[in-house]
């Protein structure tokens, strides 16, 4: 939240630093009458869209660094209406809808900043597959790993004895647990400016 709030600040003091005369004319109508104005976004392009695959990250406790597989059922200003695909209602007749705020670098704003690299947004797509190669798997690689339907974020630290696997250590919650490789993804971070993603 904090270094969204520092985002707004930068983009607030570039447009007031700016005095260009398109910053006048958006103020004034065709007739020279004062007019509100309005946020532009600076590339206009939404990301998390409706039907979109996506992951969300989990702010509970017991719960903190998994990611939880959903798709975006309705779209709005700030926000994105989440279905998952494994998490149920507390009745447990159907499967959970929530409501996630998004960034206004997700609604297509400050596309001319850079994403801080503290900053962990709550939703992204779903990342795309790279495979897992055995021999590249050593210690302090940060890995995903699926656990009750859903992907939690660790770090490598040692082999598991007598074990085809790993022993992974979760940051988050201060816990370890050894996983195969099967159920290993490398872990992949999310530019919500440009879209693209790289391995942490």
């Amino acid at each position: 939240w904090k270094n969204c709030m520092r985002v707004r600040e930068r983009e607030r003091e570039t447009e007031s630093d700016s005095g260009t005369e398109r910053d006048t004319q958006e103020k004034m109508g065709d007739c020279g009458h004062i007019k509100k104005r309005k946020r532009i976004p600076r590339d206009g392009r939404k990301k998390l869209l409706l039907v979109h695959r996506v992951e969300v990250r989990s702010n509970e406790d017991g719960f903190q660094g998994s990611w939880h597989a959903g798709v975006i059922t309705d779209c709005g200003s700030g926000v994105r209406k989440v279905k998952y695909d494994h998490l149920l209602c507390d009745d447990e007749t159907d499967f959970l809808t929530e409501i996630v705020e998004v960034s206004s670098m997700v609604d297509g704003l400050f596309s001319s900043l850079e994403t801080p690299d503290n900053y962990r947004g709550r939703i992204r797509p779903s990342p795309p597959v790279r495979e897992l190669e055995r021999e590249k798997i050593n210690y302090g690689l940060c890995v995903d790993a699926y656990y009750n339907e859903a992907w939690w974020e660790g770090v490598v630290f040692d082999m598991e004895e007598g074990l085809d696997g790993w022993k992974i250590f979760f940051p988050d919650l201060g816990d370890e647990m050894a996983m195969k490789i099967q159920h290993l993804r490398i872990t992949q971070d999310w530019d919500e400016i440009s879209g693209q993603w790289k391995n942490r």
